[in-house]
């Protein structure tokens, strides 16, 4: 196996192939918004969502730069990166969906 095959392997293990620790989408597929949104009380931890968010927001960042188009949301705070502004159960449907167009425009 060369190099492109083996990142490509690892790159599909990450989203939706199960290796030695679960995928992304499947892992995912029945959360609801509510769950997605839940912390533990009293303790710094993101939630599944914002941590969804954060990898959104990375990726976007990074097809950007290989299509070579300009970067949205320029010079903003690695921790508005985690940032929610809709919690509706369709924006929390359309994260996911957008997490697994750029995953795949990545590949």
């Amino acid at each position: 196996m060369n190099m492109r095959e083996l990142l490509l392997l690892y790159w599909d293990n990450a989203m939706e192939q199960e290796d030695w620790y679960p995928p992304i989408l499947p892992a995912l597929k029945d959360v609801t918004a509510e769950q997605a949104l839940w912390k533990p009380q009293g303790e710094a931890a993101n939630s599944i969502w914002e941590n969804v968010q954060h990898l959104l927001y990375y990726k976007q960042r990074l097809l950007a730069r290989l299509e070579g188009t300009p970067l949205s949301n320029e010079g903003i705070g690695n921790d508005e990166t985690f940032l929610i502004h809709d919690s509706s159960q369709q924006a929390w449907e359309t994260a996911q969906e957008q997490l697994k167009e750029v995953h795949t425009a990545l590949r």
